[in-house]
């Protein structure tokens, strides 16, 4: 990524308001007035902004106007909402602290993260993601318990993040 935009020439550039997340032009830019909303929606629903013939994720260059240097990882949306870019709906987080944040996936059929049918033995696992690895927790005679079992140790293995949105 190129980083070679710094806060002041994003401040000479930009507004942004800490509550809505939003950023807005400081002078007319084309055919964007002063005061309009500055990026669009790109790639999974993520704002996007582009200063100076560069393309910039919008919560990427909070940090930058925040606090005047980007960010040493990535950022995570606490709320899940990839376009709410509010300051506090932002956190500097490792790879790995961020994929204790992520929705459930599309393709799962349990309805819940970390449950699956185990055809074989007729009954429910449940298995958590950590350090990298699949661990089992067990199996269990019906769904809630496995579900349960699972945000147990979600609880305990997975701090940053312990509660699953979509669940």
């Amino acid at each position: 990524m190129k980083t070679d935009l710094t806060a002041e020439k994003l401040r000479s550039l930009l507004n942004y308001d800490l509550i809505t997340g939003e950023f807005t032009w400081k002078k007319q830019k084309g055919q964007k007035n002063a005061g309009a909303p500055a990026g669009w929606h790109g790639r999974e629903r993520y704002v996007q902004i582009g200063v100076d013939g560069h393309l910039y994720y919008a919560h990427r260059l909070v940090w930058l106007y925040v606090y005047g240097k980007w960010p040493l990882n990535q950022l995570d949306h606490i709320n899940g909402n990839p376009s709410d870019n509010s300051l506090i709906n932002l956190r500097e987080c490792t790879n790995a602290e961020n994929g204790q944040n992520q929705r459930q996936k599309k393709n799962n059929t349990s309805g819940a993260t970390g449950v699956v049918w185990d055809k074989a033995r007729g009954k429910w696992r449940a298995q958590i993601r950590e350090n990298g690895k699949v661990r089992g927790i067990g199996r269990f005679n019906s769904f809630e318990e496995a579900k349960a079992a699972h945000a147990e140790a979600k609880k305990n293995a997975h701090k940053f993040q312990p509660t699953l949105r979509g669940n």
